[in-house]
C-alpha cells in the first residue's frame, strides 16, 4: 500500500494496483480534486525482509520541492530515535530512510515522522508510523508553510541534522 500524504491531515490511500495508474497519469483524485502525483514515478528502494523502508517527497504550499530538509523519527516524548537514521530532503524534496536492523536490535513500538528545518522542527506527523517488515511505504507530504512547531527554549536549536546516538535530547 502507498500512501499519499497531500497536506497535514488527509491522506490518500492508492492500493498496489492503482500505484501504477497514478504513475502513468500522474494525477490522484483527493476530496473531489485531480491534482498531480509529484512523485508517483519514483521506484521504491530495495528493503531487507526484516528491515523496512519509507520514502517519499517533501513541497511547500505551491507544490514545489523543499530541499535541505531533516526527515527523520521521534518517539513518544518527541526525542529522536536514532536507530533508524535520518535523511535531508535533496533538490527534488526526495528522502529515504531505509531501516534494516542489526543482529539483536529490537524496534521502537511508537515512532512519528518529524521534519526539521536548519534551526528547528516544522513538521510532526500526528500518526503513528507503523513500519511493514520487508515493504516500503511511500509518502508525499505538503507543508503549508515552514513555520516552527513551537518556540524551543533559548539554549537549545534544532541542528540541521539529528543528534547523535550518544545525545540524550530533542532534535
Amino acid at each position: 500500500m502507498v500512501v499519499e500524504k497531500i497536506k497535514p491531515g488527509v491522506q490518500q490511500e492508492i492500493s498496489s494496483g492503482d500505484t501504477q495508474a497514478a504513475a502513468n497519469n500522474n494525477r490522484v483524485m483527493v476530496a473531489g480534486m485531480n491534482i498531480p502525483v509529484l512523485g508517483a514515478a519514483t521506484k521504491g528502494p530495495v528493503v531487507a525482509k526484516d528491515g523496512w523502508a519509507l520514502y517519499g517527497h517533501v513541497y511547500d504550499a505551491q507544490l514545489q520541492p523543499l530541499a535541505k530538509l531533516t526527515v527523520f523519527f521521534v518517539d513518544e516524548q518527541k526525542n529522536y530515535v536514532s536507530q533508524y537514521g535520518f535523511s535531508i530532503t535533496d533538490t527534488t524534496g526526495y528522502f529515504l530512510l531505509n531501516y534494516a536492523p542489526a543482529t539483536g536490535m529490537s524496534q521502537s513500538a511508537t515512532l512519528y515522522l518529524e521534519i526539521s528545518n536548519a534551526t528547528q522542527p516544522i513538521y510532526l506527523d500526528p500518526e503513528v508510523f507503523t513500519p511493514i517488515l520487508g515493504e516500503t511505504q511511500y509518502r508525499v507530504i505538503t507543508l503549508t508553510n515552514e513555520s516552527p512547531l513551537g518556540t524551543p527554549p533559548a539554549n537549545s536549536a534544532t541542528p540541521a541534522t539529528p543528534p547523535p546516538a550518544s545525545s540524550a535530547g530533542k532534535p
